[in-house]
């Protein structure tokens, strides 16, 4: 583990990560830190609270319509049929060949 230290509107965080994982915090901090900075432009009298929150909100919703779509039947059914698929061209590959 290596401690991280980060700021995000004027609040130093410390936590502690893998060290593995250091690029991927890196990349969700840049994430997160951009939609702050939207929502400071879109709102520019709210607090560093409220701002700080709406950036909570709008990045779980952005997290939920993607876990919905990719947990929707409609998705898990095509993702069968690409398996079957894949698995059928690989039998077909292996009757050719012989």
């Amino acid at each position: 583990m290596e401690k991280f230290t980060f700021d995000i509107l004027g609040e130093k965080m410390n936590i502690s990560i893998k060290k593995e994982d250091h690029d991927d915090v890196i990349a969700i901090l840049k994430f997160y830190r951009k939609k702050v900075q939207e929502l400071k432009e879109l709102y520019p009298h709210k607090s560093p609270l409220e701002i700080a929150i709406l950036a909570g909100v709008r990045v779980t919703d952005e997290y939920y319509s993607c876990y919905k779509e990719l947990t929707s039947p409609i998705k898990r059914e095509n993702n069968n049929f690409d398996k079957i698929l894949n698995e059928l061209g690989k039998e077909l590959d292996l009757v050719i060949k012989s």
